[in-house]
């Protein structure tokens, strides 16, 4: 119940419905924004004033975040830009994540993970993207916590060459040498409010602080109708990336040689229907959807019970994220087989300058 309440609500949020019957509401959730709004302010102000202490890291720090609530593609670009930078510095490269409502995020140290040596603690204890991630990039240091100033600190011990801050737009406790901000079309095309009256986690002004916009779009015919709106911009450099499914892989992470005609699909992500949408472009009915919030947790019996529901109604397989495949049990079986999508990201425009990017962090590298 209380999953379908926050999915309702976050739909409400996100497609701002019309009608008199919610100007109470609105109007309620536009005063809470302003001090949200005002409360910000104030604690950025902090910082610049050094009321606040902001640390300095003994390596170069990039930071990877958003400006809303979910969903913006950050992780999946960090793990694009640590394999990029593996490609042309000497040491290894370190991911600062939260672990949001892992464990991990209310421990006082962070917590290492680093599948290439074997350290690779459950995902209960260190969130559902920094498993992914490790996945993703093995060779590279993850740590999982709150304080990613001690995360610096000890990646600087391991010998890293730079930190990645995985959504760290709004971490201002560790000073950052290169800021990316990660965004979808959709927050260019409309207009979007701050929280809690929108999912905007600060004005949409706040772009202006990036040294590159990364923009998602789910597929290059919405190039064409973003392309009027790229003023809103101003001189922030950018660069567009479409997210695409290369194919589905197994749980001994091998992939499927054929797609199915018939699946059932599972998530905890904030976008399910960008997600459904993909499948259905690779040419798969889906005849069931099992959904909860991002990040949420699945009831293996319901997931049992969802698998043989939708064995029936002539389904193949079960199809889910990366991010809800690795919560899943070693081992487990359902009556259909279990797969998960491989997206892939490519560079609609702006190829020329993510390039740059991973040059200017190398020669930061370089010169630190």
């Amino acid at each position: 119940m209380k999953n379908r309440l926050f999915v309702l609500f976050d739909h409400f949020l996100r497609s701002n419905p019309k009608g008199w019957q919610y100007l109470p509401l609105k109007g309620l959730l536009r005063v809470l924004s302003w001090l949200w709004i005002a409360g910000a302010w104030i604690r950025n102000k902090g910082y610049a004033w050094h009321i606040f202490y902001r640390h300095k890291a003994a390596l170069p720090v990039i930071s990877i975040g958003n400006i809303t609530a979910g969903g913006s593609g950050k992780t999946p670009l960090t793990a694009l830009l640590a394999e990029k930078l593996m490609q042309q510095i000497p040491n290894k490269v370190a991911i600062a994540t939260r672990g949001y409502l892992s464990l991990a995020e209310k421990s006082t140290s962070p917590i290492l993970v680093h599948k290439k040596e074997g350290v690779i603690p459950s995902w209960l204890l260190v969130g559902d993207e920094a498993a992914m991630l490790s996945d993703l990039i093995p060779e590279a240091f993850i740590f999982v916590g709150k304080h990613r100033y001690l995360s610096a600190n000890m990646a600087k011990e391991l010998e890293a060459s730079c930190l990645l801050l995985d959504d760290g737009l709004q971490y201002e406790k560790l000073q950052k040498d290169l800021q990316i901000i990660a965004l979808h079309g959709e927050e260019i095309l409309r207009k979007q409010f701050v929280m809690p009256r929108g999912i905007l986690r600060q004005p949409f002004a706040a772009i202006q602080k990036a040294d590159l916009l990364a923009i998602f779009l789910e597929d290059k015919q919405s190039l064409k109708q973003l392309k009027p709106y790229l003023y809103r911009l101003k001189s922030v450099p950018y660069v567009i990336f479409t997210r695409k499914i290369l194919g589905l892989k197994n749980k001994t992470n091998r992939l499927v040689k054929q797609m199915p005609k018939k699946a059932a699909v599972f998530c905890g992500i904030a976008h399910p229907n960008r997600f459904f949408k993909q499948l259905a472009a690779l040419g798969i009915e889906l005849v069931n959807q099992y959904i909860l919030r991002d990040h949420g947790i699945f009831d293996l019996e319901i997931l049992k019970k969802f698998s043989t529901s939708a064995k029936n109604l002539g389904a193949e397989m079960l199809i889910c994220t990366h991010k809800d495949f690795v919560k899943l049990p070693k081992g487990i079986t359902f009556s259909l087989p279990i797969t998960y999508a491989v997206l892939h990201l490519d560079i609609l425009q702006g190829e020329n300058r993510f390039k740059n990017m991973v040059e200017k962090i190398a020669q930061r590298v370089n010169n630190y």
